[in-house]
């Protein structure tokens, strides 16, 4: 069987670790034909320092403008439902 890769930074890469686990149609009840792995320490201490590294260069600029002001927005309040 194939066992799937993970992705880190950006990459497609086999996981440290050697266990998998399999998935299943939730349709059919029938095994996938891929395996899975179950990410390990390592797998995980890459994830989160790839994240790191991408949030330190990360810029205000690169987030879109109206985010900002769509959280200090405030919601309109809700009309009543009419009377049938």
């Amino acid at each position: 069987m194939d066992v799937a890769q993970i992705l880190v930074n950006g990459t497609w890469q086999d996981a440290t670790g050697e266990t998998t686990f399999h998935a299943f149609n939730p349709s059919t009840g029938e095994a996938l034909t891929t395996e899975f792995p179950i990410s390990d320490w390592t797998d995980c201490d890459a994830a989160l320092n790839a994240a790191t590294e991408a949030a330190a260069v990360a810029t205000p600029a690169a987030a879109p403008a109206a985010g900002a002001k769509a959280a200090e927005a405030k919601p309109a309040a809700a009309k009543p439902a009419a009377k049938k």
